[in-house]
């Protein structure tokens, strides 16, 4: 599986989504609340998405071919279901993070 950098983006030292610079004409109080709330998500998001490159990685190298029979089937099964669950939170990941970086953009 290829390593995402969905996320990385938004890493220090690396331009975001969408820049901050969306949120230059707030003037309300709630700037630098959103401006912390942007960097901690996104930080908990690029671990989450990192984690999740290592467990689909995990998967794809350890189906264990060779083995066979009921439990072999029910272990590639449930594999397959913790893939396609990984797949689903990535998604959901991506588009929070959207949603999150175009705070102030409205």
């Amino acid at each position: 599986m290829n390593v995402s950098n969905a996320f990385l983006g938004a890493a220090p030292g690396v331009a975001a989504f969408n820049s901050l610079a969306s949120l230059s004409g707030m003037s309300c109080r709630c700037r630098i609340g959103v401006r912390t709330t942007q960097t901690l998500i996104n930080a908990k998001l690029v671990t989450a998405s990192r984690l999740l490159d290592g467990l689909d990685a995990a998967i794809a190298s350890n189906r264990l071919a060779d083995w066979t029979g009921t439990a072999a089937e029910e272990y590639r099964t449930r594999l397959d279901r913790i893939a396609r669950q990984s797949a689903l939170l990535r998604d959901d990941m991506i588009a929070t993070s959207r949603l999150l970086w175009s705070a102030g953009a409205a």
